[in-house]
């Protein structure tokens, strides 16, 4: 198990955003929002999108028995939440982030992530599991539901320093009510 998970504070994330073109800053925008794997992110259409309920259906790459899950974009912040919507809006392609043409899109979020933020793509989904439990209060099975997972114990690399040795406890308890 990871020793430390780089969490992403909102003032760390809005001081090094500033720097990316609005395509950039859309793009990672959505991964805050979302916790979506980067290469969920490029699979993402407009009509994935219900803007009045501030949701929205990821394509879940890891778990083919529900090739959609839908996630709430968590408004920690209007601006980025406008900036996603408006990303959605203005896209004239069927996917809302294109694949840019001269690199591979995880290695392009990748490097842009390394060089911006100091930390992987996967730092963003990170940042998220735990936000939805420490500011949100999300329980172990809405935090599962919310990243596409169908085994709790990703929970614990995710959120551990949030619940702190609890948090091994709630999923025990979890594992042993659904095996009966």
């Amino acid at each position: 198990m990871k020793d430390s998970i780089y969490f992403i504070s909102i003032n760390e994330y809005e001081r090094m955003r500033k720097k990316l073109s609005p395509y950039q800053q859309s793009l990672f925008d959505f991964l805050y929002c979302t916790g979506a794997r980067i290469t969920e992110a490029f699979k993402v259409k407009q009509r994935h999108f219900n803007l009045e309920k501030n949701t929205v259906f990821i394509p879940t790459l890891k778990n083919p028995r529900h090739p959609l899950r839908e996630v709430r974009l968590v408004p920690r912040n209007l601006t980025l939440l406008d900036n996603i919507r408006l990303a959605v809006e203005d896209s004239d392609e069927e996917f809302v982030w294109q694949k840019p043409s001269y690199k591979e899109p995880r290695h392009y979020a990748w490097e842009l992530s390394k060089k911006y933020f100091n930390c992987t793509t996967h730092s963003f989904r990170h940042t998220h599991a735990t936000m939805l439990v420490r500011d949100y209060g999300a329980n172990l099975h809405e935090l599962m539901q919310e990243m596409g997972w169908t085994d709790p114990k990703p929970a614990m690399i995710y959120v551990q320093y949030s619940f702190g040795e609890s948090l091994e406890k709630k999923i025990n308890e979890y594992a042993l009510k659904n095996a009966l």
